[in-house]
C-alpha cells in the first residue's frame, strides 16, 4: 500500500481518518466535520483540495444529504451509512456523534469500497462517538 499522506497540523480526529485511509489504496481521503470545520483529516498525495469556502459548501452538502436519508428512519431504522456517486470519485459518509452534526466522510476511487471495508469504516466512525461521552468525575 502507499502510504504517501499529506500532513497538516494535527487535529482531535486525524488518528481516526489515518486508520481509515490506510485500510485500502482506493481510499484518497478521509475528513471528518463538525458541521463545516474540518476536526480531522488524512489526505493521499495528489487529492485536490477545495478553497476553504468550496469545502464549508462540500461539508454542509454533506450534512444535509445525511439528514436527508435520516427523515425516513422512523420506518427504515437507523441510518447508518450513505454514498455519493460522482464521475471521478465516491463519497461514503458516516455519523460519529450523536447529533449527526460530527461526520466522517471518505473519498475513494470510485466504487473502491466493498461491504468489508464499508463495514470496518463504519466500526471506526463508532469508534469516534467516545468523544462524546462525558468523562464520570469519582
Amino acid at each position: 500500500m502507499s502510504h504517501a499522506f499529506v500532513r497538516y497540523a494535527e487535529r482531535e480526529f486525524d488518528g481516526l481518518c489515518r486508520s481509515v485511509c490506510e485500510m485500502d489504496d482506493g481510499i484518497l481521503a478521509v475528513v471528518i466535520s463538525e458541521g463545516s470545520e474540518l476536526v480531522g483529516t488524512c489526505l493521499r498525495k495528489g487529492f485536490p483540495v477545495p478553497s476553504k469556502q468550496k469545502l464549508a459548501t462540500m461539508l454542509l452538502q454533506a450534512e444535509i444529504v445525511f439528514s436527508i436519508a435520516r427523515a425516513s428512519e422512523d420506518f427504515h431504522g437507523k441510518a447508518r451509512h450513505a454514498i455519493l456517486r460522482y464521475a471521478n470519485l465516491d463519497e461514503h459518509l458516516f455519523p460519529i456523534s450523536a447529533e449527526d452534526r460530527r461526520m466522517m466522510i471518505v473519498s475513494t476511487r470510485p466504487e473502491a469500497m466493498d461491504a468489508e471495508l464499508i463495514e470496518k469504516a463504519a466500526s471506526i466512525a463508532a469508534a469516534g462517538k467516545e468523544h462524546d461521552k462525558p468523562v464520570l468525575e469519582e
